[in-house]
């Protein structure tokens, strides 16, 4: 897709019979300015009529000479759009199958889903639920404290720190284990980040996952209830294909869209696009101030304008050639 981005087209305009008399009562640009965004409107789409322009929002004005008056209107053109040979424009459709191994995991994460955890006579392993008093310090200050918490040891983040619940790993009940981690530099509360953090963990039990049998017994226990095993991997099977139909279909549109943007050609004023920055930057920072926003992380409005331009031109365009499709579809 070739995208380009038309310049505003700057035009001049007449003044008013009545400006020479505005100049010489206000005497002043900015208030020039204000009499002229009260007259300039009809002058101005005389002006743009007459040179057979489509301008898709209001001019901006600047005042080049108060003697005699002189204004420039800069004003945002109408999108171009071609879409080329859009009407030969094919895209395979691929088969949905549903793998066998996909069925499995499925089963296999139900069977997780309805395990019992038992207590075990051991050293902590990778996978048990342990349940112990957490203490968290930073320069004797305590900023992590709960008694009888209860937490499976897997490779997540405690504090933002990853991997910490992996140092639990062969204790035993009874045992307290404490080490020290580095908080991250981009921790959110720049007081803690880079510090160095003391953990505390007192192991109070080790629980042991429990896995139910794969087998009738196990498919009346789920969902709904299920008469035998077979049944329960048949409903899998059709659950699974609908969403890889779904998914398939989701991927269809996505490359018919791509190939359709290829052999488009796609011309707009800046304007759309900085619009469309407005509406990622606003959906970006939700219902925060913007301020408060952009200080949490570290960074200015115009670094992160710049980061959402790409995304914004894509969605322009995007939106342009889907609405120019649809006119010429709905003209044949």
């Amino acid at each position: 897709m070739r995208i380009g981005l038309i310049s505003d087209t700057h035009i001049p305009v007449a003044a008013p019979r009545l400006w020479p008399e505005i100049v010489d009562a206000l005497r002043g640009v900015d208030l020039i300015m204000h009499a002229g965004d009260l007259m300039v409107p009809e002058v101005c789409d005389e002006a743009i009529r007459e040179q057979g322009l489509e301008a898709i929002d209001l001019p901006s004005l600047e005042v080049k000479s108060l003697e005699p008056v002189v204004v420039k209107a800069t004003v945002p053109l109408k999108p171009r759009v071609e879409l080329g040979d859009y009407g030969q424009v094919r895209v395979p459709r691929e088969e949905v199958g549903v793998p066998e191994e996909r069925v499995e995991a499925v089963l296999d994460d139900l069977r997780h889903r309805y395990a019992t955890w038992e207590p075990v006579d051991r050293p902590v392993e990778k996978g048990d639920l342990v349940r112990a008093d957490v203490a968290a310090t930073v320069e004797e200050k305590t900023i992590l404290e709960e008694e009888d918490a209860e937490f499976q040891i897997t490779e997540g983040e405690v504090l933002e720190i990853p991997d910490v619940l992996m140092e639990l790993v062969g204790a035993k009940e009874g045992e307290v284990r404490e080490f020290s981690r580095l908080l991250p530099e981009s921790h959110p509360r720049p007081s803690l980040a880079g510090r160095p953090c003391l953990f505390r963990f007192a192991i109070k039990a080790v629980k042991e996952e429990q896995l139910p049998a794969l087998d009738d017994g196990f498919a009346r226990e789920v969902g709904e209830g299920f008469p035998t095993l077979a049944a329960l991997r048949e409903r899998t099977v059709q659950d699974l294909k609908a969403q890889a139909q779904e998914e398939a279909e989701a991927a269809y549109r996505e490359q018919a869209m791509e190939a359709l943007l290829s052999q488009a050609t796609v011309e707009f004023p800046p304007v759309l696009l900085e619009r469309e920055v407005d509406r990622l930057l606003r959906e970006r920072v939700g219902y925060e101030d913007l301020e408060g926003y952009l200080r949490r992380l570290g960074r200015s409005e115009e670094d992160l304008r710049e980061e959402l331009k790409p995304l914004a031109l894509q969605r322009v365009s995007r939106s342009l050639v889907v609405n120019k499709l649809a006119v010429a579809t709905f003209s044949l």
